[in-house]
């Protein structure tokens, strides 16, 4: 359990509803206390009853930082806290890990969710995680004393009949957004597959992160701990099998998750192209942190970014390590704009494309020399869908499958022709 999560699953906000039941709920303790201390279901029902009834202030909602993996989202919050600490942009001394793990909230630790509902996670269902979500947004918004930054790759939608982003708790967001041809080998590297798996991956409607085993076995757990890292002793595995990490994130595909955040007009919502941080960062991060309301110059802004420059923080993490890794070489790998081209073969790129183009389209994503290549699609699908050949939801009939061989020998024809 690293130190973000101690901190979330502790922290409790002296002038709150609930900061009776909060403080018996953590002991009342800067630590964690085990599993068996905090998690209390007389405490929990008590809990849920407060949050459904509070009411928060406009001041208290929630700034979610949004992104899918492996699209600037921990650079991004990187720079908010240099921002808001001069001391990081004046002594570039500081812990990557450390300020990454400062740099704001999470919404998707199992405790929060272990102290509402009062049981341990392996008993906690989706369905739970599902419903529980709008007073786990709650009681992170009500809990804090300032601005709360929250990072989530959560898609912008509903899961089991209830919002994964509350809509009482949403005060505003950045969106954050790379071209999908740069995402795919970087999520490769961090979820330890290959290209191939991750472009199946960043298609799939049902794609989630997070979560645990369905039925928990603690010497399961532990041997898939050692099985991993296998320098760890016994006790350190057992340690880590019981830590809850996250709860299951819905994602969607790479192209709902951005859709399902900037499709549709919203004055809260501000995005920014991961490619804009790379190469116009001043004005960038100004806009958004305009946007945000934050009483900070552009001058500090741009020291704010100095500070946190790609390259530095990629040096960091090579001589202090960086506790968010998972896969790969490196949580900070290349940070580049059209690597692509150097990792992918022109049968990838063209997979990609057609998994997305209509959203790589929005952003200005589909290369100069894939237009016509994008451009066939986009002609194909206004085609099919004028046809009503196709639809959400809809599974092809005999008829239609039929319609679509004619038009495909109809076509073949003239080409031959």
């Amino acid at each position: 359990m690293d130190a973000q999560e101690k901190e979330l699953a502790t922290n409790t906000h002296k002038d709150t509803a609930v900061e009776a039941v909060a403080t018996e709920a953590t002991g009342g303790g800067s630590e964690l206390l085990e599993v068996a201390d905090y998690i209390k279901p007389e405490v929990a029902e008590q809990l849920r009853r407060q949050l459904t009834k509070a009411k928060l202030s406009p001041q208290k909602g929630l700034i979610y930082l949004a992104s899918f993996p492996k699209s600037g989202n921990t650079w991004t919050r990187l720079f908010l806290f240099a921002l808001f600490n001069p001391l990081v942009r004046e002594d570039t001394n500081f812990n990557l890990s450390d300020i990454a793990g400062r740099a704001g909230q999470m919404d998707v630790t199992f405790q929060l969710f272990e102290r509402i509902l009062g049981k341990p996670h392996y008993e906690i269902s989706d369905q739970e995680v599902a419903q529980t979500m709008p007073l786990a947004q709650k009681l992170l918004a009500i809990q804090q004393d300032k601005k709360v930054f929250v990072k989530t790759h959560l898609c912008n939608g509903a899961w089991h009949g209830t919002r994964t982003i509350g809509l009482d708790t949403f005060r505003s967001a950045v969106y954050i957004v790379r071209n999908p041809l740069d995402v795919t080998p970087s999520f490769a590297s961090h979820m330890n597959t290959d290209i191939d798996g991750s472009i199946q991956a960043m298609a799939r409607p049902s794609h989630f992160i997070g979560g645990r085993q369905k039925k928990f076995d603690l010497e399961e757990a532990i041997k898939a701990e050692k099985d991993k890292r296998p320098e760890l002793s016994d006790e350190e595995a057992k340690e880590k099998a019981l830590s809850p990490g996250q709860i299951p994130q819905l994602m969607g595909s790479w192209s709902e998750h951005v859709s399902s955040w900037t499709a549709e007009p919203d004055p809260r919502v501000i995005y920014m192209r991961y490619e804009d941080m790379k190469h116009d960062p001043a004005d960038t991060f100004h806009r958004t942190a305009m946007h945000l309301g934050l009483p900070f110059s552009r001058e500090e802004v741009i020291a704010a970014e100095e500070a946190v420059k790609f390259d530095k923080i990629q040096a960091k993490e090579k001589d202090q390590g960086f506790k968010e890794k998972m896969g790969g070489d490196a949580f900070f790998r290349k940070g580049k704009t059209g690597n692509w081209k150097e990792e992918m073969t022109d049968e990838q790129v063209r997979r990609v494309i057609r998994n997305h183009h209509e959203q790589m389209r929005r952003f200005d994503y589909i290369p100069e020399e894939y237009k016509d290549f994008g451009d066939q699609l986009a002609k194909n699908a206004k085609q099919f869908a004028v046809g009503g050949i196709t639809g959400v939801g809809r599974k092809l009939t005999y008829a239609d499958k039929l319609r679509i061989k004619r038009n495909q020998k109809k076509n073949k024809n003239q080409q031959d022709g």
